[in-house]
């Protein structure tokens, strides 16, 4: 909660409310954010306000605030936000999914009253103002419609100016895995006649650009297959999602996740058909009209991510913080191009096949 903390306090002699008046006008915003690698500070201006946009990037580093009263009533607002979170079964059922499947780690233990209580506002100020003490740790990022020469006498004036050591700060292992094997729960939280199931294949996987997007164009295919057999063809399910996962840090590993919700006497049933569904992709070829389909979806979404700042600041973004070279980027139009029907076949052996295999399950508590 530190970077939100701080955040809430204002910048320099400014709380919060005073710098939102002097702003006032001005299309800017500068967010910092914390994860358990990383701290990032993320933004956006025009064009004619980029040197405000620079003024307040600047003291964000060099003069941030600390404001017990702002300090009080954030934590007041998050203590507000999970009482609500606390009766609202999906918020539990998301909650219990993240604390199992890590292990029960301390780092991913859900949030309550109690945690936000023993928050301290000048430690969680303190954490800040020291990731922000060493701007040679950062690397900056600008995309958009901006003069380079400006933009380049912006930089010298207002980040190269900023405090800087020697000192590489590298992200700290804590230990949190993805629980392993076979894992079932079923979490009984309200009262609506209404079931909500996650179903996730997870295990390692060599962090590279092609296997990356194997496992993209296996879950693409899925989606598409699913949403025609469970909802369309057994009118059973109100969504189906199925979304890939991976990360490089702290070890190489993937998650394929299956999401969807349904009449609470239909589970069993519909669990089954997705599990027939991963046998029959890891044993057959899939019709081409799918890879065709698939080709042309993301052909297009590539034509649309194209033409925004969002789309070339995160894969630039992406792929140096994976030490992968920029050309990465536009070899994701050649996979596009080469993918198969055998291509998928072999990723569902590949990643479907695994042990870890984990099944979770939101249900009533009774029937209303």
């Amino acid at each position: 909660m530190a970077a939100s903390i701080t955040d809430a306090g204002g910048l320099g002699e400014f709380s919060t409310p005073m710098l939102t008046k002097m702003l006032q006008g001005k299309n800017l915003s500068l967010t910092p954010s914390s994860t358990m690698e990383t701290f990032d500070l993320s933004g956006s201006t025009t064009p004619k306000d980029l040197q405000s946009f620079f003024e307040v990037l600047h003291m964000t580093f060099t003069n941030p605030r600390f404001d017990a009263d702002a300090a009080s009533s954030f934590k007041a607002r998050v203590r507000a936000g999970l009482a609500n979170k606390e009766t609202n079964p999906e918020s539990v059922f998301f909650d219990t999914l993240t604390y199992v499947m890590t292990g029960n780690h301390p780092r991913s233990k859900p949030m309550s009253v109690t945690t936000v209580d023993a928050i301290d506002p000048t430690k969680a100020f303190a954490f800040t103002k020291n990731s922000f003490a060493n701007a040679g740790a950062y690397t900056f990022y600008f995309v958009g419609n901006f003069k380079k020469d400006e933009l380049e006498n912006h930089v010298k004036t207002y980040i190269a100016s900023l405090p800087s050591t020697s000192e590489k700060p590298m992200w700290k292992d804590v230990g949190m895995r993805t629980k392993t094997g076979k894992v079932e729960r079923t979490v009984l939280k309200g009262i609506e006649a209404k079931s909500t199931v996650l179903m996730m294949y997870s295990g390692p996987m060599k962090y590279t650009p092609e296997e990356r997007y194997n496992i993209i164009a296996l879950t693409e295919v899925m989606n598409t297959r699913l949403r025609e057999q469970l909802r369309e063809e057994k009118g059973g399910v109100y969504f189906v999602s199925v979304q890939p996962n991976f990360d490089k840090i702290p070890i190489e590993q993937y998650g394929i996740s299956i999401y969807f919700s349904c009449s609470p006497d239909r589970v069993d049933e519909l669990v089954g058909a997705i599990r027939k569904e991963v046998d029959h992709l890891q044993n057959n070829l899939v019709d081409g009209t799918y890879i065709q389909k698939i080709k042309e979806i993301q052909t297009k979404e590539r034509e649309t991510g194209r033409k925004t700042n969002q789309f070339w600041l995160s894969s630039i973004k992406n792929v140096q913080m994976n030490d992968e070279p920029l050309s990465v980027i536009g070899r994701r139009d050649d996979f596009i191009k080469a993918l198969t029907p055998e291509q998928v076949r072999d990723a569902a052996r590949k990643y479907l096949a695994t042990e870890n295999v984990a099944l979770f399950v939101l249900k009533p508590e009774k029937q209303p």
